[in-house]
């Protein structure tokens, strides 16, 4: 038990240093996950999971014609303006929730369904992370 724990820890951060790495690649290349989003056709989404990734991804999306509708998170409450719900409340009116969570995914996505998102992205598909 010790030792799956372990590995999930391991698997998880590993996840972070993925997407944050690309994350910083971008904008060391002057590219945006705002453009990468308006390219998809998305111009509001709310973003679940404002720990580290979901910060990093608000930060990124200030500067960019995408507007955040709203958080979801069930520990955070606050972070600067921005309106919170929780994952059992119902998704307000956006073109696509971004999942910043690198584990349960599945769950994640299909409770996101069932409460009234029309899309779900996770954070991966967008940076072109594979694994």
């Amino acid at each position: 038990m010790l030792f799956e724990n372990m590995q999930n820890t391991i698997f998880r951060y590993r996840g972070y240093w993925e997407i944050l790495d690309k994350m910083l690649g971008m904008v060391e290349h002057n590219e945006s996950i705002g453009n990468r989003l308006s390219d998809l056709g998305i111009s509001s989404v709310c973003v679940y999971g404002v720990g580290i990734i979901g910060r990093h991804l608000i930060q990124n999306l200030r500067d960019s014609s995408i507007r955040v509708v709203a958080c979801i998170d069930s520990k955070v409450k606050e972070f600067e303006h921005y309106t919170f719900i929780m994952p059992s409340d119902e998704v307000p009116p956006c073109d696509a929730v971004i999942n910043t969570v690198t584990y349960d995914e599945q769950e994640i996505e299909s409770n996101l369904f069932a409460h009234g998102a029309s899309r779900v992205i996770n954070i991966k598909e967008i940076l072109n992370i594979t694994n």
